[in-house]
């Protein structure tokens, strides 16, 4: 529903095909599931004024210890974070994110890279890429590839330094001991100035201080700068700062696209007949102990940390679902024919015992819609608070229920103590028992 916006000047045929084609590699390799049939990368322009010495070298510096330095941050992680649940495959991958994104802004100007790097461990504003018990560590590490991205873009040799912890000296990069990679530190190319040096480091600290962000929201990560254009063709500036302003509408119609053309496309049948089942469950609970709790209990599954699990390009399609099954569970309680049974399902409608009434009849379907809600506006701000209005439950139940309840921290501290005590290599997360 958005008019196109025709803002600002015009690019040319030529920048908008290269437009068209960076998305094509990017879908071309989803595609085919393999990047090897990707084309092979093509550096900048080199020649361009703007690129001096001291940046190029810093670009190639960086560039060549990609894949060592993630060797480096494991071999770190498992000295001084022995317990921690690190996924070795994600660490270099991680690392060679931050090493891309590192090596651009450095090239470019701003921080565009780096910033954007640092995101992908948030979503909607929460930490989600890493658990609580990592994040210390994590930052560590990335704090320690800083100062090893600033000696390399400078064409510094790495030093040796003791470690008070274990009393060992340890190689930065030509030693053996079980800290760093044993590839040679590559001394060819001529050392960036110190300003760029400086600027590297404290590129690689954005990141490390995001991953640290206990507060659960991105307040670490500094304003985005964007690439210097100064150097740059008006036509490709145009072309950037269209696409630019289009990113939430071009997403948003992305999204719709899938959504109608390829209907229930992320739908896993084993995960959407479990949840139905959950939910006919909860419903069912529900209205037969006036209450809502296990509604939005079914409700929270759809969360974690505030943040919906569903894909993203599944919420809208699994809403209408919720949406069309309040329309059906309302017309089963009461036993009258349900609206198109035969879109739903082949099984006839069972119509064997009393037929409840219309007020049974809304209360379902108001349940339902309370998970539909929360799935639809994709936020659980939206679940209404526990109610019962139950009269029949005896007081010794409902008084061993509340001191359960108001038992909850105290149990929590002695389950956690417990797998402390007898487990001794486990790391529990006392806020996730």
């Amino acid at each position: 529903g958005e008019t196109q916006s025709f803002a600002g000047g015009t690019a040319q045929a030529a920048v908008s095909a290269e437009v068209e084609g960076l998305f094509d590699i990017v879908a071309d390799s989803i595609t085919n599931n393999t990047m090897l049939l990707s084309p092979k990368v093509v550096m900048p322009d080199e020649t361009n004024a703007v690129w001096g010495a001291t940046a190029t070298a810093a670009y190639l510096a960086l560039d060549g210890i990609k894949d060592s330095v993630s060797t480096s941050l494991l071999a770190h992680l498992s000295e001084f974070y022995q317990v921690l649940p690190y996924s070795e495959t994600k660490c270099r991958r991680d690392t060679g994110y931050i090493i891309d994104a590192i090596c651009h802004d450095i090239q470019y100007g701003g921080n565009a890279a780096t910033v954007q790097t640092a995101g992908m461990y948030f979503e909607n504003a929460v930490n989600t890429g890493l658990q609580i018990e990592q994040r210390m560590g994590t930052r560590d590490a990335f704090l320690h590839l800083a100062k090893i991205v600033e000696h390399v873009v400078g064409g510094k040799s790495i030093t040796t330094t003791l470690y008070p912890r274990t009393g060992k000296y340890y190689e930065y990069w030509n030693g053996i001991p079980s800290y760093q990679t044993t590839t040679a530190q590559d001394m060819s190319a001529v050392g960036a100035n110190p300003d760029t040096c400086i600027a590297a480091r404290k590129l690689t600290e954005i990141v490390a201080n995001a991953v640290d962000d206990n507060i659960e929201s991105r307040n670490t990560i500094p304003d985005r700068i964007d690439v210097l254009q100064t150097w740059m063709g008006a036509n490709y500036i145009t072309a950037k700062e269209i696409v630019e302003r289009k990113s939430a509408i071009l997403s948003e119609a992305v999204i719709t696209y899938l959504s109608g053309t390829h209907n229930a496309l992320s739908f896993p049948d084993a995960k959407c007949r479990r949840d139905i089942g959950y939910i006919i469950d909860s419903i069912s609970h529900d209205v037969q102990h006036d209450t809502n709790f296990a509604s939005l209990q079914s409700a929270g599954i759809y969360f974690e940390n505030g943040v919906s699990v569903l894909p993203v390009d599944t919420k809208t399609q699994y809403a209408d679902i919720l949406q069309l099954l309040g329309d059906i569970v309302e017309q089963v309680v009461q036993e009258t024919p349900v609206t198109n049974a035969s879109t739903y399902t082949l099984t006839p409608q069972s119509l064997i015992g009393d037929a409840a009434t219309a007020t049974e009849g809304t209360t379902v379907h108001d349940l339902v819609a309370l998970i539909e809600n929360v799935v639809r506006a994709d936020d659980t701000d939206e679940l209404p608070r526990p109610v019962s209005t139950a009269t029949w439950i005896p007081s010794e139940l409902s008084a061993a229920g509340i001191k359960i309840d108001n038992n909850t921290e105290e149990l929590a501290s002695d389950v956690t103590d417990h797998i402390n005590s007898s487990f001794k290599v486990l790391d529990y997360s006392k806020a996730k028992c």
